[in-house]
């Protein structure tokens, strides 16, 4: 499944949550129901752990708060390890889902963002 597609799937999505931890508990909930491969919690070898890596090499980053610089170091750090291929960014911040602060891609790598901002308690 490719990251725009896993995009899409999570924006339709109605998640109720006040932290990133229950973020990530309803996001493994939906992957589980729409029969998406996902590792949580992946270790990236010295580059980091990523929420969620998905079969077929789409890093998945949640982030319901922090600096646009934060993150985007951290999703460059990310984009630089092998087994990633594309990352996805879901996020529930304005500035961050406003996405064209973030580049449309790092390292060659296509970056997406998922928007949740209506989904927050």
């Amino acid at each position: 499944m490719r990251a725009a597609e896993i995009a899409a799937l999570l924006e339709r999505h109605r998640f109720r949550f006040t932290s990133e931890r229950e973020l990530q508990e309803g996001v493994a909930l939906a992957f589980g129901r729409a029969s998406i491969d996902f590792v949580r919690e992946a270790s990236l070898s010295g580059m980091g752990t990523i929420d969620f890596l998905v079969e077929g090499g789409v890093g998945v980053e949640l982030k319901i708060g922090g600096t646009l610089a934060e993150t985007t170091r951290q999703l460059h750090r990310y984009a630089g390890h092998p087994t990633v291929r594309e990352l996805l960014l879901v996020t529930s911040s304005a500035r961050l889902g406003r996405g064209n602060e973030l580049p449309t891609s790092m390292q060659g790598k296509p970056l997406h963002v998922a928007r949740l901002l209506r989904s927050i308690l």
